[in-house]
């Protein structure tokens, strides 16, 4: 596929090769080599059939290898540019992950409701935000999941997960010796 690439750079079917030959890197693990010819393939193919997918994997790539500003970015623009394609879903999908590893689920629901994307009910979004919180709860992550819990009971005050948001909330205090604080959550 290589050869193709060098010896026939305008060949008709040199996106296919590039989209092939970028999910082989991907599947050997040579993420570098993959993310550098879906880029190849996007810059030379401008009305490529590939060009949303490749995109799209390009993105995941960089998420899977926690590379989460440049995976946002990439995956931002495919979720706008392709709104009404599956891979734009895909991205969306994939940003919630990212929000809820970074704890920027709410700047994640905004940037989705402005953006016009129906990607998600405000059920799931409310379960998200609820989610990331947990999860830097269960990881220890005192202050985030402070920061969090507070923002979700902000958002959510009579959400699904009213009850164990104030209880873990209340834990977080009560570890930081906020006992004033602690009971009124409690």
């Amino acid at each position: 596929m290589n050869d193709l690439k060098t010896n026939y750079p305008k060949d008709p079917l040199l996106d296919d090769t590039l989209f092939e030959l970028a999910a082989a890197y991907s599947k050997e693990g040579n993420t570098q080599e993959a993310i550098t010819t879906y880029e190849l393939l996007t810059d030379k193919f401008e009305n490529s059939p590939y060009l949303a997918e490749a995109s799209l994997n390009k993105g995941l790539i960089l998420y899977n290898t926690e590379q989460y500003e440049k995976a946002k970015e990439v995956l931002e623009a495919v979720a706008l540019q392709y709104k009404r394609y599956a891979v734009a879903q895909q991205a969306v999908r994939t940003l919630r992950e990212i929000a809820v590893d970074q704890g920027t689920v709410n700047s994640f629901s905004q940037w989705v409701r402005v953006q016009g994307l129906t990607t998600f009910t405000d059920v799931e979004l409310e379960k998200t935000a609820f989610t990331a919180a947990e999860k830097r709860f269960l990881d220890g992550d005192t202050n985030t999941a402070q920061k969090l819990l507070t923002e979700y009971l902000e958002n959510y005050p009579k959400g699904t997960y009213y009850i164990s948001a104030t209880y873990y909330l209340a834990e977080v205090l009560f570890e930081k010796q906020e006992f004033d604080q602690a009971i009124l959550a409690y």
